[in-house]
């Protein structure tokens, strides 16, 4: 059993993955479970002890790492080792706004997906190029101005996704999961464990045993 991740601002809570199904410990596995700071179990989804991939009512087979965006928004990796490899991406009353993956290699495919972070930084996209552009301090100075100005700009974050069975780090766009490139130069050996996001350093480190690794 893991501990998910929450920034506290989604119903100030606790999230906890249960991965597998024990004999020893009674059929809780494929689940994901809020839960209140006292440890009141708030809700639970999917079928305790049951893997399965229906997205209605959802389901999950090893579900891998969960991360809370802000207020409303869920980010869940599904399928460590499982059927499903997927990434779901859920509203704040934990509805299903989209869900991409696939067991393969192409772009937007996974094996194993393991761990899942969003990032903070402001970015856009050009009409002439498709490159990521970072303008975080941009941002904030047309916010500065008048809201008109600041509207010509698409602000998106980006989702980061360790592939760890293709050895890569996928990354995301939030609003409609857009595929926007992969990173897999350094992951030869053994696919990356778990990525994080540190917001003071504006730093992604990446997990890999038995190496730590920051861009």
């Amino acid at each position: 059993m893991t501990g998910g991740r929450a920034d506290f601002t989604l119903h100030p809570s606790i999230f906890v993955i249960a991965f597998l199904s024990l004999p020893s410990a009674g059929p809780y596995g494929h689940t994901v479970k809020q839960y209140s700071p006292s440890g009141a179990l708030l809700k639970t989804l999917g079928t305790p002890g049951i893997a399965g991939s229906r997205l209605s009512p959802l389901q999950f087979d090893q579900p891998a790492d969960i991360f809370i965006k802000g207020e409303d928004e869920v980010y869940i990796v599904d399928g460590d080792g499982g059927m499903n490899n997927r990434l779901l991406k859920l509203t704040d009353d934990f509805s299903l706004q989209w869900t991409l993956g696939g067991n393969g290699t192409k772009p937007g495919q996974f094996y194993i997906p393991h761990s899942v972070v969003v990032d903070d930084v402001g970015r856009r996209r050009t009409k002439k190029t498709q490159q990521v552009a970072f303008f975080l301090r941009l941002i904030f100075v047309k916010k500065r101005r008048t809201r008109r100005k600041t509207q010509r700009f698409c602000v998106r974050f980006s989702i980061w996704v360790a592939d760890r069975g293709n050895k890569r780090i996928q990354v995301f766009d939030t609003v409609g999961g857009e595929w926007i490139g992969s990173w897999d130069s350094c992951f030869s050996e053994d696919g990356p464990y778990s990525v994080r996001y540190i917001h003071k350093l504006y730093t992604q480190f990446i997990a890999q045993r038995p190496i730590l690794a920051s861009i």
